[in-house]
């Protein structure tokens, strides 16, 4: 776990490595998780691909953030930040758009949404992505630059 203080580590601690064999699940007992959105996080991420290539935009070094507003809109994203994540995504990439990972992912109450954290490295510097999930419309919302969480903002 990484904590920022603008663009400069402030701390980190390993927590462990685990597996996504199993579900993420509530410690009170018949509490109902409902649709976290990691299942389907890989695969979105796979229609973001396919939309980006189909766009030629990949392959074209004078496209602007503004180029990807349609994209976003096609995905079911809601209006704000997409563009400009979408672009960097972009910019950064290799030719078939592979040099990015999900690292983790954070549920949260409040509001109800899982965060997919996605990571991506080009000529050896790394760049941050948080694609969010809706769990009470049960649609991904959006996707911004860097990471985006409930628990290093209440810090």
């Amino acid at each position: 776990m990484l904590h920022y203080d603008g663009h400069k580590i402030k701390s980190s601690k390993h927590l462990g490595k685990k597996s996504a064999s199993y579900p993420p699940r509530f410690i009170i007992p018949d509490t109902a998780l409902g649709n976290d959105g990691i299942n389907q996080s890989k695969s979105f991420m796979q229609q973001i691909k396919t939309a980006i290539i189909n766009s030629n935009l990949i392959s074209n070094n004078e496209s602007i953030p503004g180029d990807f507003q349609q994209i976003a809109a096609n995905l079911g994203l809601t209006k704000g930040q997409n563009d400009k994540a979408l672009y960097q995504l972009t910019k950064h990439a290799n030719s078939r758009l592979t040099n990015f990972a999900i690292i983790g992912y954070e549920l949260s109450d409040v509001p109800r949404y899982s965060r997919i954290y996605l990571k991506q490295i080009n000529n050896g510097h790394s760049y941050y992505y948080t694609l969010t999930y809706n769990r009470n419309t049960n649609k991904f919302q959006s996707f911004q630059t860097a990471i985006h969480s409930n628990r290093l903002a209440n810090q």
